[in-house]
């Protein structure tokens, strides 16, 4: 029988990071897996939470990417093709979350 779970994914940082400019971060979960929530943990690491759902053992599990854009308030956006996934807040800093839009466009 199959059970359903939530996850933690620590995302991990992509490229380079300079001062005044948005973070890209992602990382890979069960292409079946639903993301829930960005949140930031005590020790300033992105953790993104998945509802995800058990295997049997052995079966393979494919994954995909997700990636985000981090951006704190009064920061261009990157160009692409970003949607907004939500506000955080880490004391004094508000950073607006932007997902990287997956659909194919035809």
């Amino acid at each position: 029988m199959k059970q359903r779970m939530v996850a933690a994914y620590n995302l991990q940082q992509k490229g380079i990071l300079a001062k005044g400019q948005p973070i890209r971060i992602g990382v890979d979960i069960p292409q079946k897996g639903e993301p829930l929530c960005l949140r930031i943990d005590p020790a300033g690491n992105f953790v993104l939470f998945v509802e995800v759902w058990s295997h049997p053992e052995g079966t393979k599990v494919n994954f995909q990417e997700v990636e985000f854009l981090v951006v704190p308030t009064g920061i261009v956006i990157s160009p692409g093709s970003w949607l907004w996934y939500e506000t955080l807040s880490a004391g004094q800093q508000i950073f607006h979350v932007y997902k990287k839009n997956q659909r194919i466009l035809q």
